[in-house]
């Protein structure tokens, strides 16, 4: 699940917030494990009975973090490699009529 908070991150510009408590786990696991700078403020206990957290802030993901997603994460990967190529079939879309090779002949003894 944190791997795909990773990957979600990737996507978007930094600074990101996370306000989701599942995300703000996901995201203690990423930033233990190096792949993220982020800042998590602490939980307080608020004057009407319950406990409250500010979003957390991603500031940038490691190089480390951009390194497992290019090993680890094969789809990042694919879809990044998908659009490229997509891109590139468009800029270069040539009309191959001009190209067209003209039948073999063969002789016949």
């Amino acid at each position: 699940m944190s791997m795909k908070l990773l990957e979600q991150l990737s996507e978007k510009t930094m600074p990101v917030k996370v306000k989701d408590p599942k995300d703000v786990f996901n995201l203690y696991i990423l930033q233990a494990a190096g792949y993220v700078y982020a800042t998590i403020p602490f939980p307080h206990y608020s004057y009407d009975g319950s406990w409250h957290r500010e979003p957390a802030t991603v500031r940038q993901i490691t190089p480390f973090g951009h390194m497992v997603l290019k090993y680890l994460m094969p789809t990042h990967l694919t879809r990044a490699f998908e659009e490229t190529s997509a891109a590139m079939k468009k800029m270069l879309q040539v009309d191959a009529s001009p190209f067209k090779v003209p039948p073999r002949r063969v002789k016949v003894n």
